[in-house]
């Protein structure tokens, strides 16, 4: 799950360490997806612009509506394979992902404004939580890294995904 990279020490030995999410980093990462996520969720019209752009994988566009919201989240890693998207965020030479898609081979160049808009209002509330409490970040980044299932009354991990 987690990335290797190559560390060297004395000269050309090597050993790979695995990078894992430190609970600043999913902290970072949900604070960062905030200002995106209220936009979707609050306006209709700029809602059906980033589907637009999704469907057409028209990545200027994208970056150009997450500069509205966030000059920061403007600059982040971004992907869409026109039935989604993902904004990534760089971490010690590892990349942590954000984003929603449709299931591969279920439609072709889709991506709904208003089931979008619904996903933004049922995600606020859990990127909200991770972004503000360290305990909760905490214990999500500990269960990531032992591999482990993830149980939070009225809330899941879902949203985090580690890229390579």
């Amino acid at each position: 799950m987690g990335k290797s990279r190559t560390i060297r020490r004395g000269g050309s030995q090597r050993r790979t360490a695995k990078q894992q999410p430190t609970a600043a980093l999913l902290r970072r990462v949900a604070a960062g997806m905030l200002p995106f996520l209220r936009a979707v969720e609050r306006s209709r019209g700029y809602a059906s612009a980033w589907s637009r752009a999704v469907v057409k994988a028209d990545l200027d566009a994208m970056r150009r509506l997450l500069h509205k919201v966030s000059p920061r989240l403007g600059n982040q890693g971004l992907g869409s394979n026109g039935i989604g998207y993902f904004i990534s965020f760089s971490a010690a030479g590892a990349y942590y992902s954000s984003g929603t898609t449709i299931p591969p081979g279920s439609v072709q160049f889709y991506f709904n404004p208003r089931v979008h808009r619904l996903v933004a209002k049922a995600l606020l509330p859990y990127y909200c939580e991770l972004a503000s409490k360290s305990g909760y970040a905490l214990a999500l980044a500990r269960a990531i890294r032992r591999g482990t299932g993830w149980r939070q009354p009225g809330l899941s991990a879902a949203g985090f995904e580690r890229v390579h």
